[in-house]
């Protein structure tokens, strides 16, 4: 598992760039900022692996030694597997295009685990 040094050093990404750059990872990531429906926009990554439960264990350290903020409520964590959101009707288009021009065995490496 690859892991940030420590969470006050980890830089603050928006969480669409975290997608992009961790695409078929498990990803866990300190929130530092939500949006007004309360979904993740930013963070910092704590964690990110192929393997949901190794993701899973560094979550539940975490939260057996929480920080002050996340005692106080004001972050949290989002675990998630890692991969770009389609946000436009063309968005969506050229992901199925892509998905339709995989062979069975391209598809099922890329997308093992997704859901």
């Amino acid at each position: 598992m690859s892991e940030a040094d420590t969470p006050g050093q980890a830089p603050i990404v928006p969480i669409d760039q975290i997608r992009n750059a961790n695409t078929g990872e498990w990803v866990l990531v300190k929130v530092t900022e939500i949006d007004e429906s309360g979904w993740p926009v930013s963070g910092q990554v704590m964690a990110r692996t192929n393997n949901r439960a190794e993701a899973s264990k560094r979550l539940i350290d975490d939260y057996k030694s929480p920080s002050p903020e996340f005692r106080q409520g004001t972050t949290g964590y989002h675990l998630f597997s890692a991969y770009p959101l389609g946000r436009t009707v063309g968005d969506w288009r050229r992901a199925l295009d892509r998905v339709a021009q995989m062979d069975d065995g391209e598809y099922r490496k890329q997308f093992r685990g997704a859901w």
